[in-house]
């Protein structure tokens, strides 16, 4: 179970704009109107990633961006939605609340009516929160300033684990920004990579014994700044 409010990144900009029909980027120029009439909304959303490949697009695979950008497409009327975000990512099976995401477009299509085509995308599985206008500098990803996520663990038996002790570790990398290349799967930085790429900074753990459905588990819970890029 991931929890991020307010929250965190993937940028994935739909690439099937101008294949067989008008760009908007274009028109828009040609026009002259450019950038002032492109609205960027705030979209945030609750998820049960069961059902889902992770949040990123992905084509052919069943994405909870995927599911979204084509509930997009079709709300805006064919447009492809500009410069779509997210705060945060997750994996395969991966639950999210207050999962936000952004994007531009040139439609005048009101927050009402764009809420309610989002809800009925996938209402058992995903759940529109809010939909709001905002200003064009937004970006999920960029204006996030803070991720939660929380680890289950199973148990096979509750006294498995001293949780005092894993508490005790965890704070040892808690409140102050370190290097965590050793959780990257690239640890070798490429052309333009950034120097600190790899630093995170640990605002609050915690580890907790809990019981979910009868079952002992043990709940982790790592509030950061980012998360690693390649991780």
């Amino acid at each position: 179970l991931v929890r991020s409010t307010l929250l965190l990144t993937l940028s994935a900009a739909d690439d099937r704009i101008g294949t067989g029909r008008l760009d908007p980027v274009r028109e828009a120029a040609k026009s002259g109107s450019g950038r002032d009439r492109r609205s960027t909304f705030l979209v945030e959303i609750d998820y049960l990633g069961s059902g889902f490949q992770g949040v990123q697009i992905n084509r052919g695979i069943r994405t909870v961006m995927g599911c979204i950008a084509q509930g997009l497409e079709e709300a805006l009327g064919g447009e492809a939605p500009q410069a779509v975000a997210t705060a945060g990512r997750t994996d395969a099976g991966v639950h999210a609340i207050g999962q936000v995401l952004s994007f531009s477009t040139w439609s005048t299509i009101s927050e009402q009516r764009l809420a309610a085509a989002l809800s009925a995308v996938a209402p058992s599985e995903i759940r529109v929160v809010r939909v709001a206008k905002v200003h064009r500098s937004f970006h999920a990803n960029f204006g996030a300033t803070w991720r939660r996520y929380l680890y289950l663990f199973p148990l096979t038996h509750p006294c498995e684990v001293d949780c005092e002790a894993l508490r005790r570790q965890l704070a040892g990398v808690t409140g102050q920004p370190l290097p965590f290349n050793a959780l990257a799967y690239a640890r070798i930085r490429g052309w333009g990579e950034r120097e600190d790429a790899d630093v995170c900074t640990l605002y609050r753990t915690a580890a907790t014994p809990v019981e979910v459905c009868g079952v002992s588990a043990v709940a982790v819970e790592v509030s950061a700044d980012r998360f690693l890029r390649r991780m």
